[in-house]
């Protein structure tokens, strides 16, 4: 069956928009947040509650996603999300009510992020799955290059209030463009009925085809400097007296990165996908641990920009190793659960390192975990490698 490229189109363009603004204003929180307490822990707070969701979204989703139809899913999350900055624009602004907020989107753009990884494999026929999970996977990297870029411009010339108002009109636009949507048919068989499906059917599928030591170790070593770096990141570059434009221009290259990579992948996509991924998370672990030695604002580009190429490489593998490998029926409960897994190491290292960067300096702590995860990979590699790629 021919899928349909305007729905491919529609869904990059409803991501991007999405993700502008979302990345707008999460770069102006953060800055706000530090500025107004200068503490990590302001800061580490954020990053666990938008991580938090995935503790809350992953397990529902893994027990009843696959039965939910997937673009009216993504489709309500936007409309709802757009409502919620809405309202908290009339609403005095606090911690508490910041950060109530903040879950709550939190927990309506995973569940967007799971539904899409799970309907793109449904309508995209095997030989075009890389290329259009570059393009989707995209969509957000560019929104962070333009996101980040003009999160701290803005906050700094027009103030917070105006940067949620943009989230929510971007909110607003995506959901009007999926009405745009026509009918989706699914271009590949289904292995069996969903509703019929039991945990120890997909258990099984995920030890049947070793995904635990392909996707999942690599996974979960990653986010253990990668929840570090996350914490620490915009207090070192405010330590080092850079403003807030500049550190969110930094980031941006983040985006350009993404784009260049992107560009390549359309070209010519590598074929072996575990290579390729495995090659990627060490390029992103080298990444977040070159932070601590940094001092430069241009050497803060260059690494966010690496971890742009890194880091779409990583996504776009790992997105079709599940999707090539997997019946589309396993599809959401294996996202879901990669998803909670990554999602709970990332949070304990948020917490681990906002804490300890608030009594030692915040390079420091980089430094340590960023050693450790690095001694934990080259282990992995040591172990697995060879077997993996049987």
């Amino acid at each position: 069956m021919k899928f349909s490229k305007q729905n491919i189109a529609i869904l990059i363009t409803a991501v991007w928009v999405s993700a502008t603004g979302d990345a707008i204003m999460f770069m102006g929180i953060s800055l706000h947040l530090f500025s107004q307490t200068n503490t990590y822990w302001s800061v580490g707070i954020l990053l666990i509650l938008k991580m938090s969701a995935h503790l809350f979204v992953n397990p529902i989703a893994m027990a009843y996603g696959d039965r939910w139809p997937k673009k009216k899913t993504i489709h309500i999350s936007y409309a709802l999300s757009g409502i919620i900055l809405c309202t908290w624009l009339i609403a005095p602004f606090n911690l508490t009510i910041a950060y109530s907020v903040l879950f709550g989107l939190s927990i309506l753009f995973q569940l967007c992020r799971i539904m899409l990884s799970s309907l793109v494999g449904q309508i995209t026929p095997i030989n075009h799955l890389d290329r259009i999970n570059t393009l989707i996977n995209t969509a957000p990297h560019v929104a962070l290059f333009l996101g980040f870029g003009a999160g701290g411009i803005l906050l700094e010339s027009m103030g917070l209030r105006t940067i949620i108002g943009i989230n929510a009109i971007t909110f607003f636009i995506a959901t009007c463009l999926l009405f745009y949507i026509s009918k989706i048919k699914s271009t590949r068989s289904i292995a069996h009925n969903v509703m019929q499906i039991r945990f120890d059917m997909f258990w099984s599928e995920i030890k049947k085809h070793d995904l635990i030591k392909r996707i999942l170790f690599p996974s979960l070593i990653l986010q253990m400097v990668g929840g570090t770096m996350s914490a620490v990141y915009v207090g070192i570059a405010m330590n080092l007296n850079f403003s807030m434009s500049t550190i969110g221009m930094a980031q941006s290259f983040t985006g350009i990165g993404s784009i260049i990579i992107a560009i390549v992948l359309m070209i010519r996509t590598p074929s072996r996908h575990y290579q390729t991924f495995i090659s990627a998370i060490a390029g992103l672990i080298i990444a977040c641990n070159a932070f601590g030695f940094s001092q430069h604002i241009w050497q803060f580009a260059a690494l966010w920009m690496l971890i742009g190429i890194c880091n779409l490489i990583t996504l776009v593998k790992c997105r079709t190793i599940i999707q090539t490998t997997l019946a589309p029926c396993y599809h959401t409960r294996t996202f879901s659960f990669l998803a909670l897994c990554s999602g709970t190491i990332n949070i304990i290292f948020v917490i681990i390192s906002s804490k300890a960067a608030d009594y030692w300096q915040g390079t420091h702590v980089l430094m340590i975990i960023g050693f450790i995860s690095l001694a934990f990979f080259i282990w992995y590699v040591l172990k697995y490698y060879r077997t993996a790629i049987k």
